[in-house]
């Protein structure tokens, strides 16, 4: 190539090397929004401690004992537990009826006022699980979440063991809906 024809050259693409030299430069990154926040979990006021539930035979019932303690200043209320192991879970309650004969009652839930604890225990307060999907062996833990009127959930593991030592079931002897809870497929009464 002579001189003349570079030189022509040059002078052609002189107007063009900024533009091409800006478009070799890298490219900006598209502004983009941060991302979110991760979010801030809040934290339940509520803590369970004690749970335990005994033994049970698949296809049986069984009850969830525990201690809930509500850590906030307003009051709170268990309106649900639900376990996936069991066909149906419900809130209940035992008390004395006439000629001397525990029943077991559905409520509707469980008041927890502030700054205080309420236990299920045997022979008051507990959770019933029916229609169990399988058997439960101590040293197991059986899924339970409990559901509060504040929309707050609680999911644990409810450990499987044998009651305290000479204490029943809390169950022998009590009635549910008119049937004898011995008479009941998987309750013994001990």
């Amino acid at each position: 190539m002579s001189f003349r024809h570079a030189l022509a050259l040059l002078l052609t693409l002189a107007p063009a090397v900024p533009a091409l030299a800006q478009s070799q430069t890298p490219a900006a990154a598209p502004t983009q929004a941060p991302p979110p926040a991760a979010p801030v979990k809040e934290e339940i006021p509520i803590t369970v401690s004690e749970a335990w539930a005994r033994p049970a035979a698949k296809g049986g019932s069984d009850v969830v004992y525990l201690t809930l303690t509500n850590h906030a200043k307003t009051p709170e209320r268990l309106i649900r537990a639900a376990s996936p192991i069991a066909r149906m879970t419900m809130l209940h309650t035992t008390k004395m009826a006439a000629g001397g004969v525990m029943q077991m009652r559905d409520v509707e839930g469980i008041d927890l006022p502030p700054g205080k604890s309420v236990s299920l225990a045997p022979d008051g307060l507990h959770i019933m699980l029916s229609g169990l999907d399988q058997t439960l062996k101590p040293g197991q833990t059986l899924p339970l979440t409990l559901t509060f009127a504040s929309g707050r959930e609680i999911t644990l593991l409810v450990p499987v063991r044998q009651g305290p030592v000479g204490q029943g079931s809390g169950m022998s002897g009590h009635e549910m809906g008119g049937h004898q809870m011995g008479d009941m497929p998987g309750m013994s009464g001990h």
